[in-house]
């Protein structure tokens, strides 16, 4: 799974981030459903994905794990503090005149 992001560069529009969290929740569903373990970032160079891909080829011996394959729990974590972040950022907006 992909995911797209959390810089909530939508200032006020208070629909578009209810609309993202709305989003975190149905795939987190779709995390548990499909029992996702895998989620690359969006920015490479944000969690080494270049140094890891040598990795991948070694990986594919039987006993290697996967450097890629970070677990379901992770992956739900992940969106977690997305929509968590979004509900924050929200409230901002929400408690001001």
């Amino acid at each position: 799974m992909t995911w797209g992001g959390a810089s909530f560069n939508v200032g006020r529009d208070l629909p578009q981030l209810q609309a993202y969290i709305h989003s975190t929740v149905r795939m987190q569903q779709l995390v548990r459903e499909q029992r996702v373990d895998v989620l690359p970032c969006n920015h490479p160079s944000c969690n080494a994905t270049p140094e890891q891909l040598p990795k991948v080829g070694a990986a594919l011996a039987p006993e290697a794990p996967h450097p890629c394959v970070v677990g379901t729990h992770v992956v739900l974590r992940a969106l977690t503090v997305a929509g968590e972040c979004a509900r924050a950022n929200k409230a901002r907006f929400d408690s001001r005149p």
